[in-house]
């Protein structure tokens, strides 16, 4: 995984937030240890924090051919997501959108706000209308440090500090009942267990809170890289790099026939869903209040909100 090395110009320092993180593993609280490390009052385990950015891994659960699937298709994502070009960006902010303008969240205000999967935490300030009034914490297992497009088109960034905690759903390291709203955008198809996910979300959302998710639906894209695909991905990449390096790459490319004519499978999800219902099923603990079904951009999406009421505990 891709650890921060130093410290980002918009990560908030831990000790501003200490008291709404727990330990991942007991769920007790921390406190300052040796070294810039958190240290759980509880189990006694250590954390460390890099960048005051604070790594909250259960490392050691992190183990079985199911985690070894899922951290696999983690580093092919991470290696795409660095790919990814201006336009292509710019290209899929349609689908967010569109999700959270069905939310209806961008005017809140005064709220703690949980994103699981946030990446480098850009929706904050894309999304809400008033950053500086949100809580925003943004929970990732990799570190997507700010593309140089993205400086370039969100230069307020780095103005707007907020917690990025380096962790996973399966084991959120705060404490119950923290949260005012929890989002997660494209980020349960990636779940290595949605269920256990969900468990979490609904311990730390506070009573009577929402949780809202937007997940892809299965075959809404092509699984195959074709010729004219790969020509796109060049024209990305031509736009980038210039053409000495794009002609580069192309001739290297070219000389795998193969690849060009038969369809290359490409499926980075470890979670598929071909219905709302198939995702609102894991659910269970919530009540699910809202689903739409939509189209964006060739891609079919499911946007699901939930409420977390006291008496639909499971």
């Amino acid at each position: 995984m891709n650890l921060p090395k130093n410290a980002l110009p918009n990560a908030r320092p831990v000790h501003r937030y200490l008291e709404s993180l727990a330990c991942p593993y007991c769920k007790e609280n921390m406190v300052w240890g040796q070294s810039s490390s958190l240290t759980c009052c509880g189990c006694k385990r250590t954390y460390e924090v890099v960048g005051n950015i604070p790594i909250l891994l259960p490392l050691s659960l992190l183990k079985g051919r199911a985690w070894q699937k899922w951290k696999n298709l983690d580093e092919r994502y991470e290696r795409f997501y660095r790919r990814l070009s201006k336009e292509r960006h710019l290209s899929a902010r349609r689908v967010y959108d569109a999700f959270y303008e069905w939310c209806g969240i961008g005017e809140s205000q005064n709220l703690s706000v949980l994103d699981i999967g946030g990446a480098n935490g850009i929706h904050r300030l894309i999304y809400w209308n008033y950053p500086e009034m949100i809580d925003y914490f943004n929970l990732d297992p990799r570190i997507h440090v700010l593309h140089p497009y993205h400086m370039e088109l969100y230069p307020s960034e780095r103005e707007l500090s907020f917690p990025y905690i380096v962790g996973v759903g399966e084991w959120l390291p705060f404490k119950p009942n923290t949260f005012d709203v929890c989002v997660t955008t494209a980020a349960v198809d990636h779940f290595s267990n949605p269920i256990d996910v969900f468990h979490e979300i609904f311990r730390c959302l506070k009573p009577g809170k929402s949780l809202y998710i937007m997940a892809m639906k299965l075959g809404a894209l092509p699984n195959a890289e074709t010729t004219k695909g790969l020509m796109v991905r060049m024209s990305d990449y031509y736009h980038e790099h210039g053409f000495l390096a794009t002609a580069k790459k192309l001739g290297g490319r070219m000389g795998l026939v193969p690849r060009l004519i038969k369809p290359r499978i490409r499926d980075a999800h470890t979670q598929h869903f071909s219905s709302p219902k198939e995702l609102t099923d894991l659910l269970y603990m919530f009540k699910v209040t809202r689903t739409k079904e939509v189209s964006e951009v060739g891609r079919t999406l499911f946007f699901v909100e939930c409420r977390k009421e006291q008496w639909h505990l499971p």
